[in-house]
C-alpha cells in the first residue's frame, strides 16, 4: 500500500537494498503487520528465494529506527553481539556466497532455509576489529557508488554524443 507500516520484500533485498537498508520503499497494512514477522534495528535478512543458486540468501542490515516487517520468503537473524555491518560485509562476500550456494534447494526457483544458514563456517574477528573492518569496507562501498553514478553520467554523455554524431546532428567538418 502507498501508506501504511513499513516493510521489506524479498525481492526488493536483490533490487532495491544493496548492503543496509534505513528507510523502506514497501509498507503494509497493520491486519498484514500482525501476521509477518517483525524486522528490528541491527537485524540481518537474507532472502529465502532466488533465480539461482549463486545469488541466494544475499544479505542486508536494517538500520532504521522504527520496527518494519518481513515480507515472506526472508529470513531474519537477529545478532546482539557482534557489528550487523561487518556480519553483511562477511556474509555477502565469495567464501560465504559459495557455501550459501551449496546449500541451495532447487531447480526452476532456488531456496535456502535458516537451518542451513546457521551451518556456515565463519571467522569472526572480535568487536573493535569488527567495527574497523565495517568502516573500510563501507567507505569503499561509498566511493564504488560514487564512481558508479560518475561512470552512468559520463556514459550517458556518450549515448547523447553519439546520436548526434552518427545523425548527423552535429558535423565535424
Amino acid at each position: 500500500v502507498d501508506v501504511g507500516l513499513p516493510c521489506i520484500r524479498y525481492g526488493e533485498i536483490y533490487t532495491k537494498y544493496d548492503v543496509f537498508v534505513d528507510k523502506t520503499q514497501s509498507y503494509i497494512q497493520t491486519d498484514i503487520a500482525k501476521k509477518s514477522q517483525q524486522i528490528k534495528k541491527g537485524d540481518l535478512l537474507f532472502t529465502g528465494s532466488g533465480e539461482t543458486s549463486e545469488e541466494i540468501g544475499k544479505c542486508i542490515t536494517y538500520q532504521g529506527k522504527n520496527p518494519c516487517y518481513a515480507g515472506g520468503d526472508t529470513i531474519i537473524f537477529r545478532t546482539q553481539e557482534n557489528n550487523p555491518l561487518f556480519l553483511t560485509f562477511l556474509l555477502n562476500s565469495d567464501y560465504v556466497q559459495k557455501q550459501k550456494s551449496t546449500m541451495a534447494q532447487g531447480d526452476m526457483v532456488v531456496h535456502i532455509y535458516s537451518s542451513s544458514l546457521k551451518k556456515l563456517k565463519i571467522k569472526i574477528p572480535d568487536i573493535p576489529e569488527q567495527l574497523e573492518i565495517a568502516k573500510i569496507l563501507f567507505d569503499l562501498h561509498i566511493e564504488i557508488k560514487k564512481l558508479e553514478i560518475e561512470k552512468d553520467k559520463y556514459i550517458n554523455i556518450q549515448n547523447g554524443m553519439m546520436q548526434k554524431l552518427l545523425t548527423g546532428e552535429i558535423r565535424l567538418s
